[in-house]
């Protein structure tokens, strides 16, 4: 139950993750296209949403932060695997799946992926905050997440 949890308030860090960690950052000439339907979407999103680079910045310092402490809750054989894992190509969703975390750290990782969703949330305007909701329902109904 508390790892339904974890994917589904994951969904809006997700997001935002491959917003701010998949597209390159601004620069002056103009950047390469994504490719894959990953980056495509990332950047889709990216757009609709018109952050700020303040914006950018503050939620790259949530993502860190809540990465660290979700790191710290993993004994060091599951780290390894995670690593190795997503090295390997596996999604975030079934490498976590896979390292078998017991109920006390599913509760932690919930708790911590909710505190930084909610950080996230309010680095956004109220009309980012809608349209991000708009994409995510549109998610959930399509089958995907956005950290595929």
């Amino acid at each position: 139950m508390a790892f339904s949890l974890v994917k589904q308030v994951s969904m809006v860090a997700g997001a935002m993750l491959l917003i701010i960690q998949v597209l390159p950052p601004v620069q002056a000439a103009t950047p390469e296209r994504p490719t894959t339907p990953v980056r495509m979407a990332a950047a889709s999103l990216a757009d609709q949403l018109n952050l700020t680079d303040a914006q950018k910045q503050k939620i790259r310092g949530i993502l860190s932060t809540r990465n660290q402490q979700i790191v710290k809750t993993l004994t060091p054989a599951q780290r390894t695997k995670l690593q190795r894992d997503l090295k390997s190509g596996k999604k975030l969703p079934q490498a976590m799946k896979d390292l078998k975390l017991n109920r006390e750290q599913k509760k932690q990782i919930g708790t911590i992926v909710q505190q930084s969703n909610q950080a996230i949330r309010d680095t956004l305007d109220s009309k980012q905050r809608q349209q991000m909701e708009t994409y995510l329902k549109q998610r959930r109904t399509e089958g995907g997440s956005p950290i595929e």
